[in-house]
């Protein structure tokens, strides 16, 4: 598995590539670096979402997050999104979510402005964390 999906709207969803995922989107134009992420991981190393750093297109990206009940926006320029909207920040082994990873992020929306996809890179987590992901697959 080389790359996810998340659909960003009222609830989350998680797909891998493919044309059809895609429809009706349009890739949104971020001229500069996209920032970095780290996998959030609890104790036992399971992956429960994802914290992304952004720069300035925190102003074109950002809006499309605010209210979303598994989206936490952070003064810093983070966002996390957790996979379940049980988990919080309690439930994060920040020693164990430092992966500062700096795969491409591309981000797509829909031509309403109601959903946002962003495309994440996979291709370091281990079997057992991308079988984790796999599991929450829509």
């Amino acid at each position: 598995m080389e790359k996810i999906v998340l659909s960003i709207s009222n609830n989350l969803r998680i797909y891998l590539p493919s044309t059809e995922v895609f429809l009706n989107f349009e890739e949104v134009d971020i001229d500069e670096f996209s920032g970095f992420y780290d996998w959030l991981r609890n104790n036992k190393g399971d992956i429960l979402g994802v914290r992304i750093w952004m720069t300035q297109s925190n102003v074109i990206i950002g809006p499309m997050l605010l209210g979303k009940p598994y989206v936490f926006i952070e003064k810093d320029a983070s966002w996390s999104i957790f996979f379940d909207k049980r988990y919080s920040f309690v439930d994060v082994n920040a020693n164990l979510s430092a992966d500062q990873e700096f795969f491409s992020i591309d981000f797509y929306e829909n031509k309403h402005g109601e959903e946002l996809l962003i495309v994440i890179d996979c291709s370091s987590l281990s079997d057992a964390e991308q079988q984790t992901i796999k599991q929450l697959l829509a």
